[in-house]
């Protein structure tokens, strides 16, 4: 390959570009720690802000690791591990960084004969509607600790792994959204109707169940030690929900109170001591659907942006059994 047309990432640093080529490895984490393959000195950036990974068809894309101020792609923020094209931008705190692929385009040219985008694609759209949905978000734990314990390509592996195989979850449970936001997973349910909560909550519940049941085959697989571990968040409530973005790349999502809140509960999983919290809408829609033997302890606690302690219901995933039980299933043996 040309030297010009090899793989790389050009930065601009005070006016002045920067080349970081992609080569030797598999995955690259971008940020402030001296650790990382590629450091950048900003404020606004974290220690280990996102990572670029190489597939095994040669692709490249971008994942942002949890950071503090976000990863952003032709200027929309990323949620889940995006591709990378050439040209493209990835903004990093108050830093520019260009995608440089050109053997990639050229060959995706000859290949397809595709031709330049069109002005459909800074069209932006905005369907979205009012819904009552059920949210679930799923969050790594130790994530730090085990990019320690397992380097970047090891980990880069065992991140893809887990996000495929959420994915297959989700779509067999139903779930119509779902997104990848750092080390976390995030899944909405619609309720068309107050009759559907007790089916939808199955389906909810099962994907936890199956997410787990993927998290113990992956702990074995990579002999994880400790143990490769999750905590969950679950609410209700309105929100919107749509598609946003452009015509080429729509984003199906949902925003509103009772999303950000299900995030928080997934926050307060540690301090309770728990694996999984319930927002108090869910609990009372189950209850007064008729379930009223779930196997959940109320608390309350001070969720970020509340200014009140919020009620809460807890449980561990060794509960999840009777909750299946108590909504007429049984996870998978």
């Amino acid at each position: 390959m040309n030297v010009q047309d090899a793989p790389n990432l050009v930065i601009l640093i005070e006016g002045e570009e920067v080349s970081h080529p992609l080569s030797g490895r598999t995955a690259w984490t971008v940020g402030r720690s001296s650790q990382a393959e590629i450091t950048l000195a900003d404020d606004r950036i974290s220690r280990r802000h996102a990572m670029i990974q190489k597939n095994d068809s040669g692709g490249y894309t971008v994942l942002d690791l949890g950071s503090r101020n976000g990863s952003f792609v032709n200027g929309r923020r990323i949620t889940f591990p995006c591709p990378l094209t050439h040209g493209d931008r990835i903004a990093l705190g108050s830093l520019e960084i260009t995608f440089h692929h050109p053997a990639a385009l050229n060959a995706s040219t000859t290949d397809s004969g595709s031709e330049a985008p069109t002005d459909a694609d800074e069209m932006t759209l905005m369907s979205t509607k009012r819904t009552l949905i059920s949210t679930l978000v799923v969050d790594v734990r130790d994530f730090t600790g085990m990019t320690h314990r397992l380097g970047d390509e090891t980990l880069s592996k065992l991140m893809t792994e887990f996000f495929n195989q959420a994915g297959h979850i989700l779509e067999a449970h139903g779930s119509y959204a779902d997104k990848y936001i750092g080390d976390s997973v995030m899944a909405i349910w619609f309720h068309d109707n107050e009759a559907n909560i007790i089916a939808d909550s199955r389906k909810l519940f099962m994907t936890l169940c199956d997410l787990i049941q993927q998290v113990d085959r992956l702990t074995q697989q990579y002999a994880l030690d400790p143990p490769f571990k999750i905590g969950a968040g679950i609410n209700t409530g309105y929100a919107i929900v749509g598609n946003t973005g452009t015509a080429n790349r729509p984003d199906y999502t949902a925003l509103g109170d009772s999303v950000t809140k299900t995030f928080r509960l997934e926050s307060a999983c540690k301090p309770l001591g728990v694996d999984l919290v319930m927002g108090e809408e869910s609990h009372r829609r189950l209850t007064n659907a008729g379930i009223d033997n779930l196997p959940f302890q109320l608390s309350r606690v001070e969720l970020k942006g509340y200014p009140e302690p919020s009620p809460v219901f807890t449980a561990c995933f060794d509960a999840l059994p009777t909750i299946m039980s108590a909504l007429g299933d049984s996870p998978t043996a």
